[in-house]
């Protein structure tokens, strides 16, 4: 056989080995596309924070309308719980995605008919929300329809409070449903857990609605949009934290945070996984 078809030949192996290789290995890669922070899991746990960016982004116009101040703290609060859980796992990693963009020039958690004001912004805002959707959706898949997205944010009302988001149960119907109240305010809750570590949790683990959850942060498009009032959704809490949580305290409540959702997870969401994860991100 000539030389020249032998190197083409080997070219085409070494290409195609290189390419299946990649994909093989991708799945477990932190992807940093469009400055979104992701990685897929192991366990039915999506953690999402979409205001804890830094990052400028030179090819879109700064919002003039909306908040534009970041959750400072949140996004490295993201990767801090994901690290420690992954630890009280033995290995085993919750999903992640995490916006590295400032929130003044784009805020993933709205509509898109709000979100940005230039269209620069728009290839940043479908890398976000189209890797969240895919994590759920494989979550589903995975986990036979179960599983908990915990959206991170920050409030400025109260340092050393949690404000609790879910539409007034409304993102945990399916939780509510088939588990019980006790699985959104008792002990082994979620909630439950970080108020048994001593944090103040706004309302105080009440039962849905009684008293109403705070207007201000009840529940904005995250949880809204993947909730588990929707067929194709999963249960959602959005966590508004103080800044004392977010900054001075973060190491801590980061271990805090992760317990309680291990605590949950275990008498919840024990997973019990159908399917193998997808091959790509």
């Amino acid at each position: 056989m000539p030389l020249r078809i032998l190197n083409l030949i080997s070219g085409f192996l070494l290409f195609a080995t290189t390419h299946l290789f990649a994909q093989s290995t991708n799945n477990n890669t932190t992807t940093n596309n469009h400055l979104v922070h992701s990685h897929p899991g192991d366990l039915p746990i999506l953690i999402t924070a979409p205001h804890g960016g830094t990052n400028v982004l030179k090819d879109v116009l700064t919002r003039t309308n909306g908040t534009l101040l970041r959750d400072d703290g949140t996004y490295e609060l993201a990767l801090l719980v994901s690290e420690e859980l992954t630890k009280l796992t033995k290995g085993k990693q919750p999903y992640l995605v995490a916006a590295q963009f400032h929130r003044k020039y784009l805020d993933v958690n709205r509509p898109a008919t709000n979100a940005f004001e230039s269209p620069g912004a728009k290839s940043y805002y479908d890398t976000y929300h189209n890797q969240t959707s895919n994590y759920v959706a494989e979550i589903r898949q995975r986990f036979g329809g179960e599983g908990l997205m915990i959206d991170l944010h920050g409030q400025a009302r109260d340092a050393a409070s949690i404000f609790r988001g879910t539409g007034n149960g409304v993102t945990v119907l399916r939780l509510i449903q088939k588990q019980g109240e006790a699985a959104f305010t008792g002990t082994n809750s979620l909630l439950g857990q970080l108020a048994t570590k001593g944090y103040n949790i706004i309302p105080n683990n009440t039962p849905p609605g009684k008293p109403p959850e705070d207007r201000s942060y009840n529940g904005g498009f995250t949880v809204r949009t993947y909730g588990s009032h929707k067929d194709d959704g999963i249960d959602a809490i959005q966590l508004e934290l103080g800044s004392q949580l977010r900054r001075a305290d973060r190491k801590k409540f980061a271990t805090d945070l992760a317990q309680a959702i291990f605590t949950f997870q275990e008498k919840y969401l024990k997973p019990t996984e159908s399917i193998p994860k997808s091959k790509t991100d």
